[in-house]
């Protein structure tokens, strides 16, 4: 039977998920992925790829942790994985530009040589994404993002470009992003089932938390006249959650520690309820969800090219209907299958069973 602890996570991708599906509609359908900038970032709309990515981190080491005799088995696995959802992201990316496998890719083919590395070195990098999210916040550009990138495949040089403006400037950039796949790899490595380690993650997380809102209004005193996006400028009390990088990366692992503690904790408390298992079913195939969602989004824009529909609100509505459609799908799925569809592909490549 599935550990409270990985059900607990499972419990965090089952919450994060929805809000990952409904960023990314807003933003593409809407046509607000233009208008947002690469320097900040709204907490209510980016909190829930924060902790996906974390849990995703997190995963890693769980499934590592203890395999050293079947460590190259390990590393194909994630060097497999890495490489399905990096070329999966730069497909997707084409058309649908808000999607997170691209990120995912990079992380988990990099997995087994940062989880070779101590905490303290992994916590340097960290560091060193704060300073460069600082650099880039303080003398980079607004920066505001093209709706999608092209791609001339007859030209290397143009796929080359094409990549990197995927991986460095895009929605799911690897700053900050990828601090928070690290954040969970350095979360995990201790037992946070223990009280002792979840009272002092907790109190982590609070003064994580009010270090991410000093940063934050400390950078506003010193730049009053920073730019902010014209989706952020829209919103009222914006100064409370539209942030800047540095913040971010601080408030976002912060966050993301505080929501795993609490929810392994429900997990744990009510193991048995046949409410939490059906939730976590849905987290446990998160990897089909995720991409059934871009499916759906690509599936929207042809629909908007061919003139089907032209309004926003009855895309959004009917993605909606259709996104607890999946979630539903999902539930049956589990009870007849060990693996959702895209997770039995990955367990196949890498002849391993898939834990993340």
């Amino acid at each position: 039977m599935k550990s409270t602890r990985i059900a607990g996570l499972d419990l965090a991708n089952a919450l994060a998920l929805p809000g990952l599906f409904l960023t990314s509609f807003v933003l593409v359908l809407n046509h607000v992925f233009t208008k947002t900038s690469a320097l900040e970032h709204d907490m209510i709309r980016d909190i829930w790829g924060c902790l996906f990515v974390f849990v995703s981190g997190m995963l890693v080491t769980i499934t590592m942790h203890g395999a050293r005799r079947k460590s190259r088995s390990k590393k194909r696995y994630f060097l497999r994985k890495g490489a399905v959802f990096l070329m999966l992201g730069l497909g997707f990316s084409l058309i649908w530009p808000v999607n997170i496998l691209v990120l995912l890719g990079i992380m988990f083919i990099a997995a087994p040589f940062l989880a070779q590395l101590n905490s303290n070195i992994l916590k340097s990098m960290m560091v060193l994404i704060f300073l460069a999210a600082v650099f880039v916040n303080q003398f980079g550009d607004i920066n505001l993002r093209p709706s999608r990138l092209s791609l001339d495949v007859i030209n290397p040089l143009t796929i080359l470009n094409y990549m990197t403006n995927v991986a460095v400037s895009g929605y799911y950039a690897l700053i900050p992003w990828g601090g928070f796949f690290m954040a969970g790899m350095i979360f995990a490595r201790n037992d946070i089932m223990q009280r002792r380690i979840v009272k002092l993650n907790n109190i982590v997380g609070i003064a994580g938390l009010i270090l991410g809102f000093v940063i934050h209004f400390i950078w506003i005193f010193l730049n009053p006249q920073a730019n902010m996006s014209a989706a952020g400028s829209h919103l009222p009390f914006k100064l409370l959650w539209i942030v800047q990088t540095p913040a971010f990366i601080v408030l976002g692992t912060a966050l993301s520690i505080l929501l795993v503690n609490f929810l392994v904790a429900i997990g744990t408390k009510y193991k048995n309820a046949r409410s939490l298992k059906l939730v976590a079913t849905i987290g446990s195939m998160k990897q089909s969800l995720y991409i059934a969602h871009l499916c759906i989004g690509c599936l929207l824009i042809f629909g908007f090219n061919s003139n089907t529909y032209d309004s926003y609100e009855v895309a959004l509505i009917v993605t909606l209907g259709v996104t607890i459609l999946l979630f539903v799908l999902a539930v049956l799925w589990k009870k007849q299958h060990n693996f959702g569809p895209v997770e039995w592909v990955i367990h196949r490549l890498s002849g391993e069973n898939d834990k993340s």
